[in-house]
């Protein structure tokens, strides 16, 4: 996160970043209660992602719409869920990235 930032600092898109990491925090939140509640079972970052990272990435997400041209906003908010997505695949298969 901290070679993204100085990275989005440097070629000016600080904005477009916030919407990325809002939506990754957000997703994820909403995946580990998902996931906690499907399975009737606690799971690690529960809290964390309940209370903390999904807040976090929404209140992002609403101090952002609207200072962004849709498109990009939307760009930003795909890439987010994408990352979430490949991270989220990549611990289910137990950080295999095949079977071979």
């Amino acid at each position: 996160m901290i070679a993204g930032i100085l990275v989005a600092d440097r070629f000016g898109f600080p904005e477009f970043l916030l919407v990325i990491l809002g939506t990754l925090f957000l997703v994820n939140g909403v995946l580990h209660l998902a996931s906690s509640v499907a399975s009737a079972k606690y799971n690690p970052g529960l809290l964390t992602g309940t209370l903390i990272w999904g807040p976090l990435g929404a209140v992002t997400l609403m101090q952002l719409h609207g200072n962004m041209r849709g498109v990009r906003f939307l760009a930003g908010m795909a890439i987010g869920a994408g990352i979430q997505g490949a991270v989220s695949l990549l611990s289910l298969s137990g950080g295999k990235f095949s079977k071979a």
